[in-house]
């Protein structure tokens, strides 16, 4: 069982989302290593996420929770890992302190 994350009050944190079962770059798979995105979570509570994938793009979420509504795929045994503290979060897992 993982520990609650801190808080981003008054700073960004970044992480990398991690899909090792199904993670399309536009031609195939990614390997279970390579993460399909960066984001960074700021301080109010939005979210930009870069997807890394052939077709590169950058999209902005009002929520961490409303970005994993849609791309989360727990089914995918999808995980984050934040960058500042290396802690690895289900999906699952995160939602649940969301």
């Amino acid at each position: 069982m993982t520990t609650k994350p801190p808080t981003n009050k008054g700073s960004t944190r970044t992480f990398k989302l991690y899909r090792p079962e199904k993670a399309a770059d536009g031609v195939g798979y990614l390997p279970p290593e390579v993460s399909p995105l960066e984001g960074c979570l700021f301080s109010d509570g939005s979210l930009a996420v870069r997807w890394l994938t052939l077709s590169h793009s950058t999209a902005v979420w009002p929520s961490l929770k409303d970005f994993l509504a849609v791309h989360g795929h727990s089914d995918y045994g999808s995980y984050i890992v934040w960058d500042d503290t290396n802690e690895k979060m289900t999906i699952q897992e995160q939602k649940e302190y969301l």
